[in-house]
């Protein structure tokens, strides 16, 4: 698992050098990122580079319910590493009815082949991934077929220039990882992951990685709406057994004082801190090397604890009803 996350570079380039097929004479008025888990995280990336590079907004849908406000003026990107995916599946088949410009996005599966059986253009991921750890194939593949097409203003050498960053980085990516692993295993309790914005997607993917390769419950909060509502709730906790891990971008100076903030009131609680801060000059550049960071510490504190990264028992029992569930 470790060894798919510190290829991530390659990942990225193979991504970058495939060839584009997929070609729109038009624009549209939005896009729509319909994925779960962490194929839904591509979206809520794309979200935040979308809000920096572009003026056209990123939407992401993560459930099983294509919104009303989808129309045949936006483009639907549908997302699933296996392709099987029954929430995504039911999106892709109610766009079908409503005629939604469709792109879908797998390594394989139903959703690859009803793509072809209805002409809608697919994306092939590679093969033999764990769905989590296969995030640069989805994102770089995606961010090429939108900027090939001038649907998405991110100047192409800063998608370049993030993956020789990766590559350069895997080394202190490793050993920020060792570090947060250790102490996550040392401290137990809650972890707590506290940022700012526009680290929100960041956040999420921390909390997804160590819910499933660590198989921890962990809380994001992030400022500054976290000091209009969670807040308060550390005034009378009932919890008191957490450790904050603190995630920020050095360059934006407004982030790492609303963290500062953050510990002054965490600490009236609590003593256990440590602090991530993230490498790369861009954006993009941050998003990728805290998810490294975060995929590499998860599956280290799973060795730590015995547990196998890869396994996903309850998500498995789910699936066994989901068809059930979504039939009824």
């Amino acid at each position: 698992m470790e060894e798919m996350y510190l290829e991530w570079s390659r990942q990225a380039r193979i991504a970058l050098e495939k060839p584009v097929s997929v070609r729109f004479n038009r624009g549209f008025r939005s896009i729509i990122v319909a994925g779960m888990g962490g194929s839904g995280i591509v979206g809520d990336v794309l979200s935040t580079l979308s809000a920096k590079y572009s003026s056209l907004p990123v939407i992401t849908v993560k459930n099983h319910i294509l919104p009303g406000y989808t129309s045949p003026e936006d483009l639907l990107l549908v997302v699933s590493y296996s392709g099987n995916t029954i929430e995504t599946l039911r999106i892709f088949d109610s766009a079908l009815e409503r005629n939604i410009p469709m792109v879908t996005v797998s390594s394989g599966g139903l959703l690859k082949t009803r793509a072809y059986e209805h002409g809608i253009p697919h994306v092939k991921l590679p093969e033999g991934l764990a769905p989590r750890a296969s995030l640069p194939s989805m994102l770089y593949g995606i961010l090429k077929l939108l900027y090939e097409n001038n649907l998405l203003n991110i100047p192409f050498k800063i998608i370049e220039d993030s993956v020789v960053f990766l590559e350069e980085k895997a080394g202190k990516a490793v050993a920020d990882a060792g570090v947060i692993a250790e102490w996550v295993n040392r401290c137990k309790g809650l972890l707590v992951i506290s940022t700012h914005s526009p680290l929100e997607s960041l956040g999420l993917r921390g909390k997804n990685e160590f819910n499933e390769n660590a198989k921890i419950p962990v809380k994001v909060d992030v400022a500054p709406e976290w000091m209009h509502n969670d807040i308060v709730g550390y005034e009378e906790p009932f919890l008191k057994d957490f450790t904050v891990l603190e995630v920020v971008d050095p360059d934006d100076k407004v982030g790492v004082m609303l963290v500062d903030f953050m510990r002054t009131i965490y600490a009236k609680v609590t003593g256990r801190f440590h602090r991530l801060v993230l490498e790369g000059v861009s954006l993009l550049d941050k998003i990728m090397y805290g998810s490294m960071v975060f995929g590499l510490s998860s599956c280290k504190l799973a060795r730590m604890r015995g547990i196998d990264p890869l396994k996903t028992a309850s998500i498995l029992e789910y699936k066994k009803v989901a068809g059930t569930i979504f039939s009824s």
